[in-house]
């Protein structure tokens, strides 16, 4: 949904991920965003960085952390 997040200018430089990835039309499910979620966190560890996972529902929170089978 992407509320409160901070405009570009107020992120002091610090890289956001999954941000205004789709269109109002889309579907969004917990499929896609466990997969591109898990991608993100993957890049991140992978340059030395420590991925910080914010926001979103439980359901979409659980479904990056623990081992969920979403078709």
């Amino acid at each position: 949904i992407g509320t409160a997040k901070l405009p570009v200018s107020e992120r002091r430089g610090i890289a956001h991920h999954l941000l205004d990835v789709l269109d109002v039309t889309d579907e969004a499910s917990v499929a896609r965003y466990q997969q591109d979620a898990r991608g993100a966190i993957e890049g991140i560890l992978t340059r030395g960085a420590v991925p910080i996972l914010v926001g979103g529902s439980m359901l979409s929170v659980a479904a990056v952390l623990a081992d969920f089978r979403v078709p």
